[in-house]
């Protein structure tokens, strides 16, 4: 197991616990998406993305074990997608078909994770559970690029503290770009809607 340092602490502070709050309170408090959003901002956004993406995924390469170990973010039954990627693909004149508006479906994660505590307690099993829509067998089956926003964004807690300190430094930088795409489409969208 790795050994606990300051730098997993601070990282945990900084991405797990901040970043999701901060996320959690843009997309609280988000009007409307416009019917046309700024293609050229949503453009400039995507390039953002993508490349913030690749970045992650070349970091993370080396930790697919931790995730497939448990899996659980794969089986929680929320939308992926949010008013951010929507804005983003709107703009690109390829409209997502589904979001749910909430970056984080917290009731049903909670009740999720209750259910899940009984189911355990019982020792029935949790094959009932309905995965994410994406979810194959050898794993997700959206290219890195395309899968959304929070998924390649979202380290949790076992991921964080399973990571070498090397890697949660090389992570900075590509996670404060893909905070900054989030801050500039809540700006833009807020703008418009007080113009």
């Amino acid at each position: 197991m790795q050994r606990i340092s300051k730098k997993h602490i601070l990282f945990f502070v900084r991405w797990f616990v901040r970043y999701n709050g901060r996320l959690y309170y843009l997309q609280a408090k988000m009007p409307e998406l416009p019917d046309r959003p700024d293609r050229q901002l949503a453009r400039s956004l995507d390039t953002k993305r993508k490349v913030a993406h690749s970045k992650i995924r070349d970091i993370t390469g080396g930790y697919g074990s931790l995730c497939r170990s448990c899996g659980r973010c794969c089986l929680e039954r929320i939308e992926r997608y949010t008013d951010f990627d929507q804005f983003i693909h709107a703009g690109m004149g390829e409209p997502l078909d589904h979001y749910d508006r909430k970056i984080l479906n917290l009731p049903v994660m909670l009740s999720n994770s209750v259910k899940r505590a009984f189911a355990h307690l019982r020792g029935s099993a949790q094959n009932s559970q309905k995965p994410c829509r994406y979810l194959g067998k050898s794993g997700c089956t959206l290219p890195h690029e395309k899968r959304p926003i929070l998924c390649v964004s979202w380290f949790c807690p076992k991921y964080i503290f399973g990571m070498q300190p090397s890697s949660l430094d090389s992570l900075e930088e590509p996670l404060t770009e893909i905070l900054s795409i989030h801050d500039e489409i809540a700006e833009a969208v807020t703008y418009k809607k007080g113009a």
